[in-house]
């Protein structure tokens, strides 16, 4: 619970601190490492933030590790539209990413898509 909590914490957080469009993605991608297998996890995660910060449809990414489970991660990632949202999985630094990903996980990738909520609704 304390996990979803932070998640939804650094959503709103994003929400306050960039003034975006009602149209902006935000997807939040739970990823469960093997334990064995974080440091290698971490290395492929930051490369890929790295990567996607420099991407145009990219406002904003986070790699948030779980502070009582140190081999489960978040990443918080704000996209300009539903349709940069589609460009950016497309891209191959993500689809990399996620491939090598693949057999260091302990679960499914588990990536929530949330839009704001207009006020007044």
């Amino acid at each position: 619970m304390r996990y979803l909590k932070s998640s939804i914490l650094a959503l709103l957080t994003l929400c306050s601190a960039h003034a975006l469009a009602d149209s902006s993605v935000y997807a939040v991608t739970h990823v469960d490492i093997e334990p064995p297998q974080v440091k290698t996890a971490l290395t492929l995660l930051h490369t890929f933030a790295d990567q996607a910060r420099h991407d145009p449809d990219v406002v904003h990414l986070d790699v948030l590790e779980q502070t009582d489970a140190k081999n489960h991660f978040t990443l918080v990632e704000v996209l300009r539209s539903p349709a940069a949202y589609d460009r950016f999985v497309q891209q191959g630094y993500v689809k990399q990413m996620r491939t090598q990903l693949q057999p260091l996980l302990g679960s499914p990738f588990d990536e929530r898509l949330h839009a704001q909520v207009p006020s007044g609704a």
